[in-house]
Order: structure tokens, then sequence, then C-alpha cells
């Protein structure tokens, strides 16, 4: 954690898609989910948490000062809008307990025989590498990457076939993992229409990654400037 620089900070706190009644959960069972401090910019905190959902909270600083949450958390979606091109994806994730073995999807864009995915795949020891699949012609991948496990991750995503024409090249592949470019290249991407975006699932059996992220996505933000 790092310290504040005085004045106002940004506290966020971001909910992932509630699971339907379980058979022996209780109703008020809390889900797990991120809270996030920023300042200017600056993520301060990013730690996975039970935040309380339907009562005022109390939160106090390191000082022993104390403040009044104002609002209650709000669920932020995970679903991409379907009625335009998303532009640049920022979404929050955390692996599942002890990280996993083989490859996730991260991302699908595109119809069958003419669409592009991206994964996360697990070379072993907490490593990662992220891919870009290309359908009919291969695979573009980073080099490895270590990600704990026990930690909330930052993904960012800039694919020219993502953006409106004329916004970004065409070509243009680039992506963030905790604000650290891990993959940047250019790549003739299949045409993507707004509807044909899916962020954590592989619906179109690609054969780099399994069906469905195994760990936990909190949020997904579209359309954001570039360095958020």
């Amino acid at each position: 954690d790092r310290p504040l620089d005085g004045g106002s900070a940004l506290l966020s706190v971001y909910l992932p898609p509630l699971p339907g009644p379980k058979k022996g959960v209780s109703s008020t069972e809390m889900p797990q989910r991120l809270l996030q401090v920023e300042q200017n910019g600056r993520r301060i905190v990013s730690t996975p948490t039970y935040f309380p959902l339907n009562e005022a909270s109390t939160c106090w600083a390191m000082d022993g000062r104390s403040w009044q949450a104002k609002d209650q958390p709000a669920e932020v979606s995970v679903h991409v809008p379907t009625g335009e091109l998303p532009g640049r994806i920022v979404f929050r994730f955390e692996l599942p307990e002890g990280g996993f073995t083989g490859s996730e999807p991260l991302l699908s864009a595109g119809l069958p025989g003419a669409a592009d995915s991206l994964y996360l795949r697990s070379i072993g020891e907490g490593r990662y590498i992220v891919g870009l699949d290309h359908w009919g012609y291969g695979a573009l991948e980073s080099g490895p990457v270590a990600l704990p496990a026990t930690e909330v991750h930052k993904l960012s995503i800039e694919l020219g076939s993502l953006f409106p024409p004329g916004q970004v090249a065409a070509d243009l592949i680039r992506v963030k993992l905790n604000d650290t470019i891990v993959l940047e290249s250019h790549l003739k991407l299949y045409e993507v229409k707004p509807g044909q975006v899916v962020v954590g699932r592989n619906p179109l059996g690609m054969s780099t990654s399994g069906p469905s992220f195994r760990g936990v996505i909190y949020s997904v933000h579209t359309n954001q400037p570039p360095g958020k």
C-alpha cells in the first residue's frame, strides 16, 4: 500500500455477478468483491474484501481518523454493451485460488471462422503468457509474466477491430497487464460488429483456451481513454 498525498481520494467497490440461490447458502452470505482506492489516477489500494452491501459503514485511516461511507456500493456490469463497439476495454480480475494450469479465455471478438481471441496461458510457478489467437493464422504471445493468485490484476485491451473506424490503427494490438505493455504488434484483424465481443468466455470454441475464465472478473469498463 502507498500513502495518500492529502486531500480527497476515490473509493470504488466492484461487485462480481451475484450467483443464484444455492442450496445450503444463507441469504445473508456476503459475496467477495473488490475494494479499490485511487487518488489522482494513482492506485493506492486494490484488494478483495467483504464490503457491507446493505448497511452503513465506517472506515479508518492508519492514523486513527475515521470517515463514513456516503453511498452504498453499486454492482458494476461485467458484460460488454451490445449496441456499440467497446473501444479500449479495461477489466479487473483475480485468478482462482492457487492459480491454474492450462489456458483461460480473456476476450472473444468476431464470428466462427473470422474471430480473434485473447487468452491467459499458465507456464507454471505462478507465471503466465498473454496470447492473441487469430483464427486460421496462429497465435501471438507475450513473454512470461508473474501473476500472484492472491492479488487483483488490471488488464487493458486495445484491438483496432474494437474501435469505430479512424480512431486507432485498424491493425493495432496492444495489451497491458497491471499498466505494463505485455503484447504489442500489428496484424490485420477480423472485422467485429457490436454484440460480437465477449469477456471471460470462449463461445466460439477457439482451441487456445477453455470455455470460461475460472477466476473472478470484478469489473469491465469499455470506451476507456488511454492511461486509465
